[in-house]
């Protein structure tokens, strides 16, 4: 793949990282570390965020697929939205590649969480884009299947249209017996709201999460990086839900 000109496109998220201070990365570490979630205002720089913000929309447009189903292996909660998985970015998109691939962001995300931040051993779960657009459009409850989910909002609703991170702490993902449920009777459910060009850092597979429903018109299109610990490594992992929701 080639760029326009010859300037890395990255060179600005890399100059962004390390414009952070020892500081705000200690601030970052701790709001993750007691709450399972970090938002990071304006981790994407406007031109780059613009450039991935056009190009993501015409991926969606074209290659993505449009699902409303419900998952039995997260308590029968829906998804509806429209997906494209790694596969397709990996053909057709210049940046989300390459971001992935950044030593800088993995080091970035190593520092905020603490622990040696690894790309995932299968790779249909390294990135993935999803566009919720339609009233009524939502990403059910449920956990993931590897540690951390670093997520870049490209488009976001505003307050009125919906679309929130919400999360509740407690539980475990059994697959064959999902407790949903039982999980946000046991524990306070936290919401959360970024902008357009904001990142946000899950403790996805500690944390029971969803998005709320999209409504008034409203659109949330993010790219979602998936990141393993030493303990992902080394356990088994099966992959349901990706297959159904991204692989097609």
């Amino acid at each position: 793949m080639t760029y326009q000109g010859d300037i890395d496109p990255l060179v600005p998220l890399r100059d962004r990282i390390d414009r952070y201070s020892e500081a705000e990365v200690a601030r970052f570490r701790a709001d993750f570390l007691a709450n399972g979630f970090v938002r990071i205002p304006h981790f994407l720089p406007s031109a780059l965020h613009r450039a991935i913000t056009r190009e993501c929309e015409g991926i969606s447009s074209t290659s993505g697929r449009n699902k409303h189903l419900t998952m039995k292996s997260t308590g029968d909660t829906p998804r509806r939205m429209r997906t494209v998985g790694q596969h397709i970015l990996r053909e057709k998109s210049l940046f989300i590649p390459r971001i992935y691939a950044c030593e800088a962001v993995r080091g970035f995300l190593t520092a905020i969480t603490g622990e040696t931040v690894h790309r995932v051993p299968w790779p249909p779960e390294e990135y993935v884009l999803s566009n919720l657009f339609r009233d009524g459009d939502t990403h059910g409850w449920h956990w993931d299947d590897y540690s951390f989910a670093f997520v870049l909002y490209l488009k976001a609703p505003d307050v009125a249209q919906g679309g929130f991170l919400q999360l509740c702490a407690g539980g475990s993902w059994d697959k064959e017996n999902p407790k949903v449920n039982e999980t946000l009777l046991s524990g306070a459910i936290h919401t959360h709201r970024c902008d357009a060009a904001d990142a946000y850092l899950l403790n996805a597979q500690k944390y029971l999460h969803r998005v709320t429903p999209i409504a008034r018109g409203g659109e949330r299109l993010i790219v979602n990086m998936t990141w393993a610990n030493e303990r992902d490594l080394a356990a088994e992992m099966t992959h349901e839900t990706n297959d159904v929701l991204f692989a097609s």
